[in-house]
């Protein structure tokens, strides 16, 4: 199913349609083995009988028809993409080359139990999840130390205002 039709954008429900918040933010980063795997994904999805893809048939195909969301990567910034994705096809533990099967360069598929799952998704967040929470806690300690030297050394009233006022924000960040 193509990405777009005459002018206009239109998302199919492959893996890489699912992920365009990803694909369409400012700088998206991915490694290009990773981009292989999930292109390969969507390629199953969209031909679930086929179990190999040719790389010109199907592949850059597939990039050109999404290319409304895939052109934002920096793979794809430069001339020799096409290059960087065979380099990628060819060095990717997860993709398996069809050469032995058809006695031509240019078919892969998936190796089995390599489509990725919302566990990579879930993985992410956990990762995120942990820098936030690391970054609360920097400020806790931050705004924990403002309030040990705002106790020693003020004792006016506008130290005592910003003492309540950080006491109020670590408690509202502790909760």
């Amino acid at each position: 199913m193509s990405c777009t039709e005459g002018q206009r954008a239109v998302l199919c429900q492959c893996t890489i349609c699912r992920k365009v918040r990803f694909f369409t933010t400012e700088k998206p980063k991915i490694k290009t083995t990773r981009l292989c795997v999930l292109i390969l994904q969507s390629l199953k999805e969209i031909k679930p009988l086929q179990d190999y893809f040719n790389l010109r048939d199907d592949v850059y195909s597939f990039i050109q028809q999404h290319w409304n969301i895939l052109s934002n990567l920096t793979t794809f910034k430069k001339q020799n993409w096409k290059k960087s994705i065979l380099d990628a096809f060819n060095h990717c533990p997860q993709i398996e080359s069809g050469k032995g099967l058809f006695n031509n360069r240019g078919y892969y598929k998936l190796k089995d139990g390599s489509m990725t799952s919302i566990s990579d998704d879930t993985e992410t967040l956990t990762t995120m999840n942990s820098i936030v929470i690391g970054s609360i806690q920097n400020v806790v300690n931050q705004l924990y130390n403002n309030l040990l030297i705002l106790s020693k050394f003020g004792n006016d009233s506008i130290a005592q205002q910003h003492s309540y006022i950080m006491m109020n924000l670590l408690t509202s960040l502790c909760n």
